[in-house]
């Protein structure tokens, strides 16, 4: 073996940043004690596993929250789906390319394209929805509830004053004539 793969992350917010996978197995996640440590919310702390087998690498999802997909395909937790040199994966959110040129692959260049009208799933979109973007996601909604209740105590308070005042005015005009 000429050299390691790496794993190199495409997303926006991590884009250049790779990792080698220099060792048998490798874990990665959002947690510190990972191998590779992607600090993202929508990332598992312990989110795969990178398996070196007989000049094969696989891929191997832990059950993440968010999923991990293999050029768009969904991952059966548990199941290990072999890398292939510039396969796409999905961990979460976060866009990662397995590059692995071991001198042994021909490349070239083709792209298909097929569309399927008749299909009952057209206009679906294969990317799922996120369960969870951070593990404090609930928190927004908290604070949205908490500011609503707080707008309208600072309404009610001001409208308040304004009755006073008007009734103060009334009172003072009263007097006077």
């Amino acid at each position: 073996m000429a050299d390691y793969p790496k794993l190199m992350i495409l997303s926006e917010k991590f884009r250049g940043v790779s990792f080698k996978l220099d060792k048998d197995e490798m874990s990665a996640g959002r947690n510190d004690q990972r191998d590779i440590c992607i600090k993202d919310g929508s990332v598992s702390s312990y989110h795969c596993d990178f398996i070196h087998r007989d000049d094969t690498y696989f891929v191997v999802d832990h059950d993440s929250t968010n999923g991990t997909r293999l050029n768009n395909v969904p991952l059966a937790p548990g199941e290990p789906a072999a890398l292939k040199n510039s396969d796409l994966l999905q961990l979460g959110n976060i866009e990662v390319m397995f590059d692995f040129d071991d001198g042994t692959s021909v490349m070239t260049t083709r792209t298909e394209t097929g569309i399927d009208l008749t299909s009952a799933d057209t206009g679906l979109s294969t990317v799922k929805e996120f369960a969870n973007l951070s593990p404090f996601a609930g928190n927004e909604r908290v604070s949205a509830d908490r500011n609503r209740k707080v707008l309208l105590g600072v309404i009610a308070a001001v409208g308040l004053i304004v009755l006073v005042l008007v009734i103060c005015m009334i009172i003072m005009i009263l007097r006077m004539g």
